[in-house]
């Protein structure tokens, strides 16, 4: 077996250190899970003997223990997927600059290396395998994991197991499940790097670079036969590896299960020839020598990037109870007749079952006309939110049901997803929906009192320069955002507030 040169080593260190990385993130999550799983069962095994018989047999219980449990499980899904897709978009990307860093660090060449396309990367980590998005995958993983563990609970009361005997039966379940996830790991990391890897060679080649491509099987008692018959074989960069009736551009690229499924094979580069201009002439342009790898990658992104400023990140806050007032003085002035027109019963904005009749009729959605007179409300307030403009970054609040949830789903076309992924997709940030009609926020967040009523709040960051107004309505301390506005999406997270659980969703008026 040919030895990997000393980049190739330092490559190969590389990948197994970020795969230790991610099997602690992932060691880490299920961990949590357990934990989560085992307080539960301590609850079952405390009540369950106490319980009558029929109560025991209740459908609806065991539906609840199902339940629970789907809970725990679906809230750490979403963290599994990630900490996988971004060790298989890291593996894709040293994939790709492996190969150019070996080349130059060895031939001592230096080469006009195009940078990786990050959206190329993100359609490599959710190419569908075996026609199943990792995704999809995880999804089915999850809800057998749920359904074992469901089972192990529900099988071990009724025999009247001991707590520590059902929480052996579940802490095997999971760590069967966790094993798993490493297979993905290991799977989907190799998969990604050998597209990028086959890539960048085909590019180099195209640059001047002569060289065949050879097959390094890790020989020990795992390795495929397959595998072993492949240690060694030697072809043209663009040709694929042919082992009994198989083929394969690099590694892990087969397509079949059985040949790519956990394979720790790799390939090197063999170069038989440099293009003399690819040659440099070392008393006019000294190459640099680089400490490892990630010094020579920042420095060519800095050369394809140079460096800028960055400004700190913005600060968003809520009013205190005691600027309010000084606020309302500034963003908030309006005449008698003004305010009468806001204020009214029938036909206003402020206090009035009316305002949701006229949003309801700037989203074109159906329901009561707005009362006579409305038209000259939404004018009114056109005109006084644009003649008030913000000079600093404030935060509000807004608490909305979750029919505003299920609409915001499927306005970014996710409603056929999963929670887990749809969850995920937000999470990321960066989506942007529009808003047609007014939005009413609460400038004090405790002033707000749809809270009472809900179990979703909007954090609205609002920028210096935005368009607001902010009314008297003291007793909410309501501000007024424009209609036909675009608001981007920076986080979602579920938080606790006062002993109830909350979708908090942090969204920016842009």
């Amino acid at each position: 077996m040919q030895q990997l040169d000393k980049w190739q080593k330092e490559l190969d260190r590389l990948t197994q250190k970020k795969y230790n990385k991610t099997n602690s993130e992932l060691f880490n999550t299920y961990r949590q899970s357990l934990i989560d799983i085992k307080k539960k069962l301590y609850q079952y095994t405390q009540a369950y003997p106490n319980l009558s018989f029929s109560s025991r047999l209740e459908v609806e219980r065991l539906f609840h223990v199902a339940a629970e449990i789907d809970g725990i499980l679906s809230q750490s899904y979403g963290t599994i997927e990630d900490t996988i897709k971004n060790h298989s978009a890291s593996e894709a990307e040293q994939g790709y600059y492996g190969v150019w860093y070996a080349l130059e660090q060895s031939e001592n060449i230096l080469l006009e290396m195009p940078l990786i396309n990050h959206e190329y990367v993100t359609n490599l980590v959710n190419a569908p395998v075996a026609g199943k998005r990792l995704s999809k995958r995880l999804y089915q993983q999850r809800n057998e994991l749920a359904k074992n563990v469901t089972n192990n609970i529900i099988n071990g009361l009724f025999a009247g197991d001991s707590y520590a005997k059902i929480a052996k039966q579940v802490s095997n379940a999971t760590e069967a499940t966790y094993k798993q996830a490493l297979r993905i790991v290991v799977t989907e990391g190799g998969r990604t790097s050998s597209v990028t890897q086959q890539q960048s060679s085909e590019k180099a080649k195209s640059l001047g670079v002569d060289m065949q491509k050879r097959w390094l099987s890790t020989l020990d008692k795992k390795t495929r036969h397959d595998h072993r018959e492949l240690d060694g074989q030697t072809v043209d960069i663009e040709d694929d590896f042919h082992v009994n009736g198989h083929k394969a551009k690099q590694p892990r690229m087969f397509g079949i299960a059985k040949e790519d499924v956990r394979c720790r094979c790799t390939s090197i580069n063999i170069v038989d020839g440099i293009a003399p201009e690819l040659r440099k002439d070392n008393e006019t342009k000294k190459l640099t020598d680089y400490k490892n790898y990630d010094e020579w990658l920042k420095a060519k992104e800095e050369a394809a990037f140079p460096t800028i400023q960055i400004k700190e990140p913005e600060k968003y806050d809520y009013v205190s109870k005691a600027d309010f007032e000084l606020f309302r003085t500034k963003y908030g002035q309006v005449s008698d007749n003004e305010r009468d027109q806001l204020w009214d019963k029938k036909s206003g904005y402020i206090g009035t079952a009316n305002s949701f009749r006229i949003n309801k009729k700037l989203r074109g959605q159906k329901g009561l006309n707005p009362g006579v007179g409305s038209d000259k409300t939404i004018e009114l307030l056109d005109n006084l939110i644009e003649r008030n403009q913000l000079s600093e970054n404030i935060l509000v609040d807004r608490w909305v049901k979750g029919d505003w949830f299920d609409s915001l789903v499927r306005s970014l076309g996710l409603e056929n997803e999963t929670t887990e992924k749809a969850m995920s997709v937000l999470k990321k940030g960066g989506k942007t929906f529009s808003e047609a009609g007014f939005v009413s926020t609460s400038m004090i967040s405790e002033k707000n009192i749809m809270m009472l009523r809900s179990n979703i709040r909007l954090n609205i960051q609002v920028p210096k320069g935005s368009n607001i107004f902010v009314t008297d309505n003291v007793h909410e301390s309501e501000v007024i955002l424009k209609r036909n506005s675009e608001y981007e999406i920076m986080n979602v997270k579920t938080e606790d507030i006062n002993g109830k659980t909350v979708l908090n969703v942090l969204v920016k008026l842009i």
